[in-house]
This record gives C-alpha cells, sequence and structure tokens, in this order.
C-alpha cells in the first residue's frame, strides 16, 4: 500500500489539476519509480484554519461550504475536512496514515508562503516531502522578470511579455468512480526519477482514500452536510465545478461574451463573466479558460479585452509575491507623508450605504446583500472613501475581503491600491471619479441604484402589463439554474421584479436627487472633498 495526502485549499475542482496529477504519480510510483505500486491510494483533505476563519463572511463561508459540497460529491464522499491547525493537522495525518508525500497545489500569498514553509518544517521531522505541483495562474509568478532580473511595476510591459509566452493548455486530470486518471509530462514524472516518459503522457492512476477508515480525528472532521447557515441561495455562493463550466459556456456563447468590450462597465447589466467567484476558489483555472475563449466565437475585441483581464489578475499576483509588503503598505513611497483622517463614523456609514450618494450607497448594499459588488462599483466606493472622505486604502480593502466571495487577496489589494493613485500603474491620485456622473453613465436608466438601494426600492413598481414595464436583468432567480443570476437579492426562484423604464433625464435626476423623504443627505459636498483631497495630495510632499 502507497498512500499520498491531497491538500485541497484554493482549488477545488479536479479537472485540469496538477498537483491531482503529482499526488496520483507518487501514490503509484513514488517508491518504485519505473515500476508501479499495485494499491495506489490518494487521502484528499481539506483543512479550515480557526486563525482565519474569523476573517470571512457569511457569504464567503457559504460559497466556501458549497464548493467542498460539490467537489466532495465528485470525490464519491471521500474528502477528510478538518477543523484544526494546518501545520498540526497535516503532519499528524501524515504519520497516521504513513503517507510518502503530502501535495498542495502553490499559493503566493504572504500568508500561504509561511504556512507552506511551517509545513515543511514539520513534515521534515518525517523525511516526507511537502511536494507543490501547480498554481493559480496561467504563468506562475516570478517567471516574467525585466532585463534586471527584477520584477515588472508597470501592467503594459508586463501584458506584452505575458501575452507573447506560450500559455499551457489544460491538464488531463478527473475522478471517476473513486478513482483518479491523469496524463503527466516530464516535469511531474521527474519528482519520482521515471526515466521515460511518452510523447502522449504517461498514465497515472490511483484510489481515492477512505477517510473513514482513519482513527484519531474524529473531534476535528467537519461534516459538511450539517454545515448550512440562514443564508439565502443566490447565484454568488454557487460555487463549483459543474457551475464554472456552465457560467463559462454561457458567456462565450452569449450576450455577455459578445457585448463584452462595451457593456463590461454597466452595472445596470449583466455583462460580466462573473467567473471571479469560481476563479477565487479554484474550480475552474484561467487555462481553461483561455483554451476555451480561443475556440469561441467572440468579437476580437471583446476576447482580446476579456483576456486583458485576465492579465490584470496575474500581474497583480506577480506583483505580490515579488514584493509582499505591498499587501498592506503603498507602493508608492510618495504617500508615506499623505494626511488620512481617521473618521470611523464617515466609514460606517460608507460601509452600510449610508453616504447620501445613490450609486454608492446601492454598490455597498450589493456587496453586504450578495456578497459580490460589480467592477465598475468597486472602483467608484474606493475612489470615494478614499478621495471623497480621505480614508486610508486599507480600511476598504479588509471590509471587502470580509464581504466579497470573489476576494482574491492579490487582486483586492492592488486593486484598491490602483485606485487609491497609491500603487503599481495607479490611477492618478488628482483623477477623482464623480459619483453622479459615474452613476448617469453607467447605469443609464436609474436600474442599477433602484433595485440596491433600499430607500428607491418603491421606485421598482410591479406592473401587470410587460409591454409598459420591463424585467430587472437578473433580479428573478430561475428554478435549477442559479448561475444565471445577475443581481442577487433574496427573491422567492421564479419571481420577477418588473421596472418602470425612465427616460435619461430623470434617471440623471435620481442619481444625483433621489427625493425620497428617508433618503439620506450626502456626507460630504462632491466639489469641496475633491478639492481638498487635491489640496492633501499635493501638500504630502511639502
Amino acid at each position: 500500500m502507497s498512500t499520498s495526502i491531497l491538500w485541497f485549499r484554493r482549488d477545488l475542482r479536479t479537472g485540469d489539476h496538477p498537483a491531482l496529477a503529482a499526488a496520483a504519480t507518487w501514490a503509484q510510483h513514488g517508491s518504485t519509480p519505473n515500476g508501479q505500486n499495485e494499491q495506489a491510494e490518494v487521502l484528499p483533505v481539506f483543512i479550515f484554519d480557526p486563525a482565519q476563519c474569523h476573517l470571512h463572511g457569511r457569504w464567503r463561508y457559504h460559497a466556501l461550504i458549497n464548493g467542498l459540497q460539490e467537489l466532495n460529491r465528485t470525490l464519491d464522499g471521500r474528502l477528510l475536512v478538518l477543523w484544526e491547525d494546518p501545520v498540526t493537522a497535516i503532519s499528524r495525518l501524515a504519520k497516521t496514515i504513513g503517507a510518502n508525500s503530502v501535495h498542495v497545489t502553490d499559493d503566493y500569498t504572504p500568508y500561504a508562503q509561511d504556512l507552506y514553509e511551517r509545513v515543511e518544517d514539520a513534515l521534515d521531522q518525517q523525511n516526507l516531502p511537502l511536494v507543490r505541483t501547480g498554481d493559480p495562474y496561467l504563468i506562475p509568478p516570478g517567471t516574467i522578470t525585466t532585463q534586471d532580473g527584477g520584477n515588472y511595476k508597470v501592467f503594459t510591459a508586463f501584458s506584452k511579455r505575458w501575452f507573447a509566452l506560450p500559455h499551457p493548455g489544460p491538464m488531463p486530470t478527473k475522478v471517476r468512480n473513486g478513482k483518479i486518471e491523469a496524463k503527466i509530462g516530464r516535469s511531474i514524472a521527474k519528482t519520482v526519477d521515471i526515466d521515460q516518459v511518452p510523447a502522449g503522457g504517461l498514465k497515472v492512476t490511483a484510489i481515492l482514500k477512505d477517510p473513514s477508515e482513519i482513527s484519531g480525528f474524529e473531534s476535528q472532521t467537519v461534516n459538511l452536510d450539517k454545515c448550512t447557515g440562514a443564508v439565502p441561495e443566490v447565484w454568488t455562493t454557487h460555487i463549483g465545478e459543474k457551475q464554472a463550466k456552465v457560467r463559462l459556456e454561457e458567456f462565450l456563447t452569449g450576450p455577455a461574451g459578445v457585448n463584452y468590450d462595451t457593456d463590461r462597465d454597466r452595472m445596470d447589466r449583466d455583462g460580466t463573466s462573473r467567473l471571479s467567484t469560481q476563479l477565487a476558489y479554484g474550480t475552474i483555472h484561467p487555462r481553461t479558460i483561455l483554451a476555451e475563449l480561443a475556440q469561441a466565437d467572440l468579437p476580437e475585441k471583446a476576447s482580446e479585452r476579456y483576456a486583458t483581464e485576465i492579465a490584470w489578475r496575474e500581474f497583480y499576483g506577480d506583483f505580490l509575491y515579488c514584493q509582499p509588503d505591498s499587501a498592506w503598505e503603498n507602493v508608492n513611497p510618495g504617500f508615506a507623508r499623505f494626511d488620512w483622517d481617521d473618521d470611523q463614523e464617515k466609514f460606517e456609514k460608507w460601509c452600510q450605504g449610508q453616504t447620501g450618494y445613490p450609486v454608492v450607497d446601492a454598490a455597498m448594499h450589493q456587496l453586504v446583500e450578495s456578497g459580490w459588488m460589480h467592477n465598475r462599483a468597486r472602483m467608484v466606493v474606493a475612489s470615494f472613501l478614499t478621495k471623497h472622505l480621505l480614508l486610508p486604502w486599507q480600511w476598504g480593502a479588509k471590509f471587502f475581503l470580509h464581504h466579497l466571495v470573489d476576494a482574491e487577496f492579490a487582486s483586492n489589494q492592488h486593486g484598491w491600491q490602483w485606485t487609491a493613485g497609491t500603487g503599481t500603474d495607479a490611477s492618478p491620485y488628482f483623477r477623482v471619479f464623480n459619483p453622479y456622473l459615474q452613476g448617469a453613465k453607467f447605469d443609464p436608466e436609474a436600474i442599477y441604484i433602484r433595485a440596491w438601494n433600499p430607500a428607491l426600492q418603491s421606485l421598482l413598481e410591479r406592473s401587470e402589463n410587460e409591454s409598459e414595464s420591463k424585467t430587472l436583468p437578473g433580479l428573478e432567480i430561475p428554478e435549477n439554474k442559479p448561475h444565471k443570476v445577475a443581481y442577487p437579492r433574496p427573491l422567492k426562484a421564479g419571481k420577477t421584479i418588473w421596472l418602470k423604464e425612465l427616460d435619461a433625464k430623470t434617471a440623471k435626476k435620481l442619481h444625483e436627487k433621489p427625493g425620497q423623504a428617508d433618503y439620506p443627505e450626502p456626507i460630504v459636498d462632491h466639489k469641496t472633498a475633491r478639492e481638498e483631497a487635491l489640496r492633501r495630495y499635493h501638500a504630502r510632499n511639502d
């Protein structure tokens, strides 16, 4: 019997999974490189770190549970889920089952790198390796360097190199009837000293070990079937490999993909892929997305724009890995002396969607009530926090990390720095978004703000005459198709809200002056706030 451990983290899938293939390879060939073990087993495990779980809000928790439940079904119920310090759990588990290796997908955040080093130290005492195979990116962070060996600090230069490199295709891995099947190349084969690999790859197999056979972990084992909470079933929490594939296909064959170049910034439309939620949990990999994108019949501009958004994710992952201090510190040292405010009351108003600016408030309600926010809205609220309220970007970044289902550390932190003007290739600090104009431009019929502002929902005006009204995109939750919901609200399946149409002039007025008796007054004046932001920007070097 030869057993390896596969430690799932941000990679809740079985397809296109290099670490899964590596685990099967070590189980089958670990002690007999050019032969094979007759009884090769892989134990899949996921570990909740008690020291980290409090950082996640209810939406992130619910999404993770859904992703784990689907993964467990794919693994025929053989996923061992533990609540324990990961270093202790992995070390103890490896010793208990006599594992020959532990496998994990590499992760380049400062927390993950530190965690892996501590696990490696613990496994060294058992003379066992922690084998890192694959990662969440198309091109591993640290691969693309400047001529002097440093990392790129400007996206344009990085992306040119990124697009010029050959992009690897998906890796053939799957689990069927409790058995891992994969084809490996030389990079994985050489880790167990396999001499020869056929041109089409070497087939490896291993069975999944039944966790019920393992004793000593009863008090730390989590029963996924009992992990439910009072959270509405909305698309943001429907995380899983199947949902990811369905959404990718719908995006590439539907209007969101076709019109991506023109509609991606429209807050009132379902104009994005919404795959960020799946990427965050690794239910799909960029390799798969770009391989499918290359085969899709999309306009060239739409395809190029979407690939560029993937490249931004890669750029931020690369930069954080190369400069881990940038997670919480300004990339631009010129902001070391910037005079940020410390107004907790204004911050709470921002968090609660009570700023008096309809588009900002709508976006914050969307975040708290669904765990997701449109990307254009993210830029608007981030600009408002840092350049209207003059509060540190780190406050907003931490709030986002808690609530966003699709929170990826590198993209979140550097997205905030970009908007605040403190980061890589940043938006100039003197560029201050006007919330009124942003709303009027990217929500011209006031659909978005009426959907998400509680004080404006009386203007949703249900109507029985479809010819006089139109449905609010994505508010309905179709039966058995939760992935189709664009703007999730806690509505019953099949329920539709009909929205009275507004002309551009009326919609613009609603963005600027809602006119509702219970709507709050703006907590700051736009013109005054902008002038003060610019004054402080110029004063930072005095």
